[in-house]
C-alpha cells in the first residue's frame, strides 16, 4: 500500500502527518521508520516531538505506537488544510 503523502517533497509537517497515519492503529518503531520513509535517528527525534507535544502514545508491553486524540485532531486538520490547497 502506498502513501498519500509521499509523491511529493515533504515538510516536516508532512512528515508528521505522515507518522501519525502510520499510527491510527498500533505500529512498532521499524514498521513506522518504513513506512514514512525515515531514518532511525530521524524517526527517533519525530517520536519525541510528537510524544512531547501528546500526538503520540507509546504502550510499554506491546511496544507499539498509537496516535492520540490530538494527533487525530492534527491529522484532520492537516487533511482539510491539504484539500483547501489541492482545489
Amino acid at each position: 500500500m502506498t502513501s498519500k503523502y509521499i509523491h511529493r517533497y515533504r515538510n516536516r509537517i508532512d512528515i508528521i502527518a505522515e507518522l501519525l497515519d502510520s499510527a491510527s492503529t498500533p505500529i512498532t518503531k521499524t514498521k513506522m521508520m518504513y513506512k514514512a520513509m525515515l531514518s532511525y535517528e530521524q524517526l527517533k527525534e519525530y517520536l519525541l516531538m510528537l510524544s512531547e507535544n501528546d500526538l503520540i502514545g507509546y504502550d510499554k508491553p506491546s511496544q507499539r505506537f498509537t496516535a492520540t486524540d490530538k494527533g487525530f485532531q492534527f491529522l484532520k486538520t492537516y487533511e482539510d488544510l491539504s484539500k483547501l490547497i489541492v482545489q
